[in-house]
C-alpha cells in the first residue's frame, strides 16, 4: 500500500501536538495557511523542548473564519482558551481553522539532527515537503512503519 500523500512540516508547540496526536484537538488555528492544503498530510514538528517530528495527521479542511466566530464554534475543539485566543490573534479580524483528522503518534520520533542531516529543518510556521524527494520518501516510510504497528496492535 503506498501512503504517500501531499505533505507539510508543521511547527507547533509541545502541548498542542501532544493534543492533536491524542485526538482531543481536532481544530489547529493559525494566522495564515492555503487552502491548498486540504487533503495534504501534515508531518508535526514539536518545538522546543522537544524538538522532533512527533507524528502526522491528516486535513480535512481549511477555513478562513472570524476571530468571534472560532471563539463562539471552535475553541473546545481548538483546546485554547478566550485569552490564548485573543492573545493569539491581536489586531487579527480573521483566523484560519484546520481540521485535521487521523492522528498518528510516531513511536521513534524523528530527531532534529536526524533532520539536519536531511538539510530539512523546520520553519517557524509550516512549510511544503516536495513530492518525491529523498525526505519525502523518508517521512513516507516513518508513517507506514507507524501506521503498521498500530494496525497490528489493532488486530490482536
Amino acid at each position: 500500500m503506498n501512503n504517500s500523500k501531499p505533505s507539510i512540516l508543521l511547527s507547533i508547540k509541545p502541548i498542542y501536538a501532544a493534543l492533536i496526536l491524542s485526538g482531543r484537538k481536532t481544530i489547529e488555528l493559525r494566522k495564515t495557511f492555503s487552502k491548498e492544503f486540504v487533503n495534504f498530510r501534515i508531518y508535526l514538528y514539536s518545538t522546543y523542548p522537544v524538538r522532533k517530528i512527533v507524528g502526522s495527521v491528516d486535513i480535512k479542511s481549511v477555513e478562513s473564519v472570524s476571530i468571534d466566530e472560532i471563539s463562539a464554534n471552535y475553541i473546545e475543539k481548538a483546546c485554547v482558551d478566550e485569552k490564548t485566543l485573543y492573545d493569539y490573534f491581536k489586531n487579527n479580524k480573521t483566523g484560519i481553522i484546520i481540521e485535521v483528522e487521523n492522528p498518528l503518534e510516531f513511536r521513534k520520533p524523528i530527531e532534529l539532527a536526524q533532520l539536519r542531516k536531511m538539510k530539512h529543518l523546520p520553519h517557524n510556521s509550516h512549510r511544503k515537503i516536495h513530492m518525491n524527494d529523498e525526505f519525502e520518501y523518508f517521512l513516507t516510510k516513518i508513517y507506514s512503519e507507524n501506521l503498521k504497528h498500530l494496525n497490528s496492535k489493532a488486530i490482536r
